[in-house]
């Protein structure tokens, strides 16, 4: 396959104009709504309209969430441009997301302000399949170095999932679905508001049998999880609001080792993810002051088993090599608490300052123990906390010129401080409905715990990652705004990697990155029964390593070139609404440990296309019934080497409210 040219990626994009995703939608698709404008509280960490803001940024609201009815946070997310999000092998597998070509742990999670982003994983990423997507109002990905605003972490973006606020009398959800691999999942929520006090809570379960994780494997490998989210609010008087919740999410996963000579294994987890926050918010005058304290913590416990060759030193040629049983229990906890304070002053015609203060600690512990063959036990940890400091000015001047700066230094315990900064602009032309926008930012992430104590491959003198990113785009509404349209190009450089090379295999700042690209999305309504939708990402990586020479100026590993989503809404009765999709996935780099050479070598996935429908009928105003069908050509596909995928896949259901 040659590499495409920048000119064939926009022809690409332009030939797909047929639509993105069930639900994720773009912003600047969204900001076009006619009564009122598309709000994002992540781009400046207040309210503002999307129309005013430089940044790139994506809301997903309620009701797409809805529709779509999501097990995972894939179902939520594929379709985001600029978004790469990779399941290794269906529901309960290792699924991380990468932005703009960054890294997992590069991409900053929050939920309702809570850091979601584990401390006890080996780069301090989030592991999707550990979420549950429920109970949310709204999911907000903005893209880029965004540092400066949010701190570690953020140097590919922000993903930012707010939880619902009840509104109204007092209302009852219920939904359940079942269909292939014996999936069952069912949810119950209720939700409302009185004078004073807001509330919204919901309990949700899913369980399937699954299939083989591993290519070649025969057992089916199962996942259960439980989850409960729920929010308070009380508004005690004019000036004073109080808020509170939380999120929990228990989970029970068979998984597969894919290595060895019996990957096809027995292994399983268990796991816990739990997050609080506690927030005051003071409004007076022409300011408001947010008083938050937040605690997180995660809890990993796995029973690795496989079979393999085993030796009692590999160095000594001589010693007798033979097969192995392999059985071990792993067991990681990561807990973070945190305090903050942000300040927003509105200065009128003068703009908005908002400035800010936080501080948190993280701890992080690891057990280790090898059963067989041969008993050890290896405990590791650490802890660290990191003090924060943050403003950003944004004004508009006559009413067409939108722009932002700011600036934060982090000083964290165990690695030093880092200073970011960030710059946006955004010029809207009203009366042909255009947006051009930009922005310039720095992004830092300071070392995991893991990369810093881990006695077998820590390293205490590690310092921050860092990155520096611009992008420009346009937005552009045409035919009444029944035509939105979208483009950005990005350009991020990543420098202090730290990665683990041989022969020690220990942490350093030794690799670099580069990440340029163009982000795509559309939306058209040609009739009042048709909405089309698309969203197209072209991305070019390169490791930029100087002290790699194996790996120098090769794409990074999982970013496809190319990837789209397009789908059709047809709406013939006002009840019933059939939706197709079909998803666009470029070939792309992986990487697998090669038994008999003894060394991990890279592997080259091949591109693919899924094809998807569904249909959801309006019953009456209280009760619908839904249905869809998932890869309908049955395609046999991969997202990382040596796992598997779903088959031809069929699932119903009904939601039903009073």
């Amino acid at each position: 396959m040659s590499k495409p040219t920048w000119g064939a990626a926009t022809l690409a994009g332009a030939s797909l104009f047929a639509c993105s995703s069930f639900y994720a939608c773009t912003a600047a698709a969204q900001s076009a709504a006619d009564t009122l404008p598309e709000i994002t509280v992540t781009a400046i960490r207040d309210e503002q309209a999307i129309q005013k803001t430089g940044s790139a940024v994506t809301v997903i609201s309620r009701e797409e969430i809805e529709t779509a009815g999501p097990r995972s946070f894939k179902d939520v997310l594929q379709g985001v441009p600029g978004v790469t999000i990779n399941e290794t092998s269906g529901p309960g597998s290792t699924s991380t997301v990468y932005l703009r070509g960054s890294d997992s742990r590069h991409t900053l999670v929050l939920i309702d302000g809570v850091r979601a982003n584990d401390p006890s994983s080996t780069g301090g990423e989030v592991d999707f399949a550990l979420l549950a997507p429920i109970n949310i109002e709204r999911i907000e990905v903005l893209r880029g170095p965004q540092s400066a605003l949010y701190g570690s972490d953020a140097i590919g973006g922000v993903i930012n999932i707010i939880t619902r606020k009840g509104e109204g009398p007092a209302r009852t959800v219920v939904r359940a679905e079942a269909g292939s691999y014996g999936t069952l999942a069912t949810s119950a929520g209720v939700s409302g508001s009185t004078k004073d006090v807001s509330y919204s809570f919901v309990l949700n379960q899913f369980r399937t049998n699954g299939f083989s994780r591993y290519a070649a494997g025969r057992e089916n490998d199962a996942t259960a999880r439980q989850a409960a989210s729920g929010r308070v609010s009380y508004r005690a008087n004019e000036w004073l609001t109080l808020e509170a919740g939380g999120t929990a999410l228990r989970t029970q996963i068979e998984y597969d080792a894919a290595y060895g000579l019996q990957p096809d294994s027995a292994s399983n987890s268990r796991g816990f993810v739990g997050s609080a926050f506690q927030r005051a918010i003071i409004e007076y005058g022409d300011g408001k002051l947010t008083l938050t304290a937040s605690q997180s913590q995660t809890r990993r416990n796995y029973t690795a088993v496989s079979r393999d060759l085993y030796s009692a030193n590999w160095d000594d040629l001589n010693e007798p090599v033979y097969v192995a049983d392999y059985l071990s229990r792993l067991r990681y906890v990561g807990a973070r608490f945190g305090t903050e304070a942000q300040n927003d002053l509105r200065l009128g015609a003068f703009g908005q300052l908002t400035t800010g203060v936080r501080y948190e600690t993280e701890k992080a512990t690891s057990k280790i123990e090898d059963i067989l063959p041969a008993a050890k036990v290896t405990p590791g940890g650490g802890s660290q906390s990191t003090g924060s400091a943050y403003a950003l000015y944004s004004v508009s001047l006559f009413n067409r010129l939108h722009l932002s700066a700011g600036g934060r230094v982090d000083n964290v315990s165990t690695s030093g401080a880092f200073w970011t900064y960030r710059l946006t602009g955004a010029y809207v032309i009203d009366e042909t409905g255009t947006k051009v926008r930009s922005s310039f930012g720095t992004g830092a992430k300071s070392p995991s715990l893991y990369q810093l104590a881990d006695p077998l491959y820590g390293n205490p003198n590690l310092r921050p990652e860092t990155s520096r990113g611009w992008d420009i785009g346009v937005d552009q509404y045409l035919w009444d705004r029944r035509l939105k349209v979208f483009v950005t190009y990005f350009d991020t450089r990543m420098q202090n990697l730290i990665t683990a090379d041989a022969p020690l295999y220990h942490y350093y700042n030794v690799a670099a990155a580069s990440a340029t690209g163009v982000e795509f999305g559309a939306e058209i309504q040609p009739a009042d029964v048709l909405k089309v939708r698309v969203s197209y990402t072209h991305l070019t990586t390169k490791d930029l390593s100087a002290g790699r020479p194996l790996l120098s100026g090769l794409p990074l590993l999982r970013r496809p070139a190319n990837e789209a989503r397009a789908s059709l809404a047809w709406t013939p009765t006002a009840a019933l609404v059939i939706e197709p999709v079909i998803r666009i996935v470029g070939a792309r780099d992986d990487v697998y440990y090669n038994e008999t050479a003894y060394q991990s070598e890279r592997v080259r996935l091949a591109s693919f296309v899924r094809y998807d429908l569904r249909a959801e009928y309006k019953v009456s105003d209280s009760v619908s019934v839904f249905a869809r069908g998932e890869n309908l050509t049955d395609k046999r596909y991969v997202e990382a080497f040596g796992f598997r995928q779903t088959g031809r896949a069929a699932y119903a259901g009904f939601t039903s409210a009073f």
